[in-house]
């Protein structure tokens, strides 16, 4: 069921070692579109899992998924967005995928431990 006024959503693993699922992730952000801030311990797709939150959640601010943990000055709608991504399960993938969202943002930081190449960076 969709949930168009959530803006948080906290999915925290507990006792389970199990990764959430990229696709009940891509069905929460497309019928959450007002999320703005989430966090989900363990993903199977990290990547998938950004590309869905990135698309559908244009309020977005902040957001950690697995180790990659991005934020936004403003909602990821806004011109004036200064992005900053960080964390181990950063790609070239999931930095193209907020990158591609945000063209016109003043400011895209990567830090700490992001696997890039230079790829992701032109």
């Amino acid at each position: 069921r969709a949930c168009p006024l959530l803006t948080r959503l906290h999915v925290r693993g507990g006792r389970s070692t199990s990764p959430t699922n990229s696709g009940a992730i891509a069905a929460i952000a497309q019928g959450c579109p007002r999320l703005q801030d989430v966090a989900i311990d363990k993903c199977d797709n990290t990547t998938l899992c950004v590309a869905s939150l990135v698309q559908h959640c244009h309020e977005m601010t902040s957001a950690t998924v697995g180790d990659m943990t991005w934020t936004v000055g403003d909602a990821l709608s806004s011109s004036s967005s200064s992005i900053t991504v960080r964390g181990n399960d950063v790609t070239d993938a999931t930095v193209e995928i907020v990158a591609r969202r945000c063209p016109a943002a003043s400011s895209f930081t990567v830090k700490d431990g992001a696997q890039l190449t230079d790829h992701a960076l032109e």
